[in-house]
């Protein structure tokens, strides 16, 4: 699976798997290592190949933040806190979804499924649980400052317990699925993986009203580096007068 790797500014790196658009985010913090999402892999081999590029090594992962439980953000996870004995943390309303035991005969079905493109998502989703249980160390909330220096802000809307990351001490949005950036331009997300449109929709505005922010860290596609306020500014008008959510964001 190819992968991109690049650095967005001293000790922020983007990792991009283009087979489903999907971005994973390295974090150094002083000796920590922060990855916010776990790669869209159950064995890891993104994150970890990812990690060997800049020259960190696996086992110096301190933390891993996940933004929601679905496999695209979080199928390395089980296999990055085994090797590194980190710590995790999602939304205390996305933690049965790490933790619970699949049951299910369909869900056995989804060891078949390859991991590549949209296929990916369909593994947990068939179970409602990650393919890979892994026990989450720390449930955060909304307005939880967690590792010195990261705001969790509770946005829901694509899952009920999704969070978004906000870094203080860089002005970094790491929104997940909350939104998206294609070429530069801030999108919503498409409308089927949207089931909360009303709450997506506050979320959206919970994130870009209050705060000064530097660059847009998005789950899909591209981060936003270049014009961020003037582009934050055009979309925030555009979803004030959002009559109708768009089937394709």
């Amino acid at each position: 699976m190819k992968v991109i790797v690049k650095e967005l500014q001293p000790d922020i790196f983007w990792v991009y798997t283009p087979s489903y658009y999907n971005c994973t985010y390295i974090l150094k913090k002083g000796t920590d290592v922060v990855l916010i999402d776990a790669g869209m892999r159950s064995d890891a081999s993104d994150i970890k190949g990812a990690l060997e590029r800049i020259g960190i090594p696996v086992k110096r992962i301190t933390a891993v933040i996940l933004t929601h439980w679905h496999n695209d953000h979080s199928a390395g996870t089980a296999v990055l806190k085994e090797l590194s004995g980190c710590k995790t943390f999602c939304h205390i309303d996305e933690a049965d979804y790490f933790q619970k035991k699949p049951g299910s005969r369909l869900r056995r079905l989804a060891d078949f499924i390859p991991e590549r493109g949209i296929l990916v998502l369909f593994k947990g989703l068939i179970g409602d649980v990650v393919p890979r249980r892994v026990t989450i160390d720390h449930l955060v909330s909304d307005g939880d400052v967690i590792l010195q220096d990261l705001e969790v802000i509770k946005t829901p809307g694509h899952t009920n317990g999704h969070i978004a990351i906000y870094d203080r001490s860089t002005a970094f949005l790491f929104a997940g699925d909350a939104l998206a950036v294609i070429h530069q331009r801030l999108r919503l997300m498409a409308g089927p993986v949207t089931p909360d449109k009303e709450n997506a929709r506050a979320s959206i505005m919970k994130l870009l009203s209050g705060r000064m922010i530097s660059s847009i860290c998005p789950g899909h596609r591209e981060p936003l580096v270049t014009n961020v306020e003037a582009e934050i500014a055009r979309f925030r008008n555009e979803i004030l007068h959002l009559k109708r959510w768009p089937l394709l964001g």
